[in-house]
């Protein structure tokens, strides 16, 4: 986020700089009949403005998008995961919420606000202290979310369901099933206005059980390998008190997790439950 920040400020000063050099060049251009005025000058300084304002807006790409020696080692780190097939989902879940308890910082797992249109709801960063982490399923998100660009200054939109019923923490691949059959039928379900936002839409399941649907804001950082996978992932959450859910951070993953995570695992599990009714 603080390389994002700095890459702007780059950016807009160099488009600065080259707004000048494109000005003192037009008019070095309709000047040059003009025998009684000296252009050395206008050209010289539209020259050095050109020059800086390439290397400032190749400075603000260095920062923007080219990643720096930490997030390169920590993508090495996590790619190295073996896959894992994890079978105490309760177990994993209550040592991820362990973890996440010990970090006593209190910026941990925000993220940086790139609000879309009418998007501030989904920014309550309140949930992060009153909230509790639960299992949760992707069920549809922005394309470039699933693409590993190795950028991790992204923050897309995307569609997830999880639960507070105890159920789902040693079932979590229910979820996936549910998940599943709503994408399957998004053209015919509330998914089907892909531009709207929403949260903690209340759903059913057969046994009464609630489930919950809500847009989030996917921080790529908080994400092993800046992309989403076909897994189970760790979310906060208080549908009671707080409009907004975030993914944890996987540093308080547990490595199980992260090698189910990494490789993809739980897309080859299946949990058969009675149809969702949606």
């Amino acid at each position: 986020m603080k390389n994002r920040k700095k890459g702007l400020v780059f950016y807009f000063t160099g488009a600065a700089f080259l707004i000048f050099a494109a000005v003192g060049f037009i008019a070095y251009m309709g000047l040059l009949t003009s025998e009684e005025i000296k252009l050395t000058g206008l050209l010289v300084a539209a020259i050095i403005s050109s020059v800086i304002a390439i290397v400032l807006l190749i400075i603000g790409y260095r920062f923007s998008f080219l990643i720096d020696k930490e997030t390169a080692q920590r993508f090495e780190h996590y790619s190295a995961y073996p896959a894992k097939d994890v079978s105490d989902y309760r177990g994993e879940l209550e040592a991820v919420r362990e973890n996440f308890k010990k970090d006593t910082d209190a910026e941990k797992n925000k993220i940086g606000v790139f609000p879309f249109i009418d998007s501030a709801p989904y920014y309550d960063f309140s949930v992060i202290k009153t909230g509790k982490i639960y299992y949760s399923y992707v069920v549809e998100a922005n394309e470039s979310l699933f693409i590993n660009r190795r950028i991790d200054r992204m923050t897309l939109p995307a569609v997830v369901i999880y639960s507070t019923d105890p159920f789902y923490e040693s079932n979590p691949l229910a979820l996936k099933e549910i998940a599943d059959s709503l994408f399957a039928n998004r053209h015919q379900n509330f998914l089907r206005d892909e531009s709207q936002f929403f949260t903690a839409k209340k759903l059913t399941d057969k046994e009464g059980r609630t489930v919950y649907a809500t847009t989030i804001m996917v921080y790529r950082k908080h994400l092993p390998l800046y992309c989403l996978s076909d897994a189970l992932l760790p979310l906060i959450a208080d549908p009671q008190n707080s409009t907004s859910v975030f993914f944890a951070d996987c540093k308080y993953w547990t490595d199980n997790f992260i090698g189910d995570f990494v490789n993809g695992v739980a897309r080859k599990k299946e949990y058969k439950i009675d149809p969702f009714d949606i």
